[in-house]
């Protein structure tokens, strides 16, 4: 029977800059390369994990660039100050059940984009 699976949680903070009042509005995205189903890949010594990144704690909505049933993170506000930095959590998931991964250090890369 498969553990649980293993939740993390990340940041991506964006900062505007411009003068007070200024209507600011953009959108962040994810790069897709190599999913498949949703699911990322991070690797350690020829062995892959599969992952998940998502803009809600529920872990149903995956951040991506907008393709293939994935979401973009998007906001619009009124600048209240010179500089305003507004964060946006990435939740992160391993899956349960990928008992074949062994012990170690795995890495993968992710590319944000942010349109403005």
């Amino acid at each position: 029977m498969p553990g649980p699976p293993a939740d993390t949680i990340g940041t991506i903070t964006v900062t505007c800059t411009g003068n007070t009042g200024d209507a600011v509005s953009y959108s962040l995205a994810l790069d897709t390369t190599g999913l498949q189903g949703g699911y990322r890949t991070m690797t350690s010594a020829g062995q892959q994990l599969n992952y998940l990144v998502c803009a809600d704690n529920a872990y149903t909505q995956v951040w991506g660039d907008g393709s293939g049933g994935s979401i973009v993170v998007s906001d619009s506000y009124k600048l209240t100050a010179h500089s305003n930095s507004r964060s946006y959590p990435a939740y992160g998931r391993i899956p349960a059940g990928q008992n074949q991964a062994t012990v170690g250090a795995y890495t993968s890369n992710i590319t944000v984009t942010l349109t403005y």
